[in-house]
């Protein structure tokens, strides 16, 4: 990949993100909250996996998540912590979302994404993470029970 379509490409992924992220902010009410641990290994095309808990309605639930993406370069390993939005029923929860980040990581570091899926449901996320990466891009995560 020439380094003008990286270069594109991760900025129209900042644009994404901010985009996704002005759209969740319109929801006032937070649905969920959610707790991830992911591991994100790349060199320009990444992928993540990890698990976490869904906690909705007075319930915890336990998920398993993996997908891949456009952009990075490095391996981190994450401790997220995400708020969601528009979650109205349990299995909406469930399937591929659209996601975009950015974030830094070098010893310790910080970043964040915004994931939608196409049910409306949208989750910002927040993370701690260790290793040596830089995040920045789009993909899909896809979220299962």
């Amino acid at each position: 990949m020439k380094l003008r379509q990286w270069i594109l490409g991760s900025a129209a992924a900042i644009v994404m993100f901010f985009s996704l992220g002005l759209q969740a902010a319109d929801d006032v009410k937070p649905s969920a909250t959610i707790t991830v641990s992911e591991t994100e290994v790349g060199f320009l095309l990444t992928g993540d996996w990890g698990h976490g808990t869904l906690d909705f309605g007075g319930e915890k639930h336990m998920f398993h998540m993996g997908g891949g993406k456009i952009g990075g370069i490095g391996v981190a390993k994450m401790k997220v912590d995400g708020t969601v939005y528009n979650l109205n029923k349990l299995e909406d929860f469930e399937g591929t979302y659209f996601k975009a980040e950015a974030g830094l990581t070098g010893g310790v570091g910080k970043g964040g994404s915004w994931l939608k899926n196409d049910k409306g449901v949208k989750i910002h996320m927040g993370d701690d993470s260790k290793g040596l990466a830089l995040q920045i891009g789009v993909g899909g995560l896809k979220m299962s029970f």
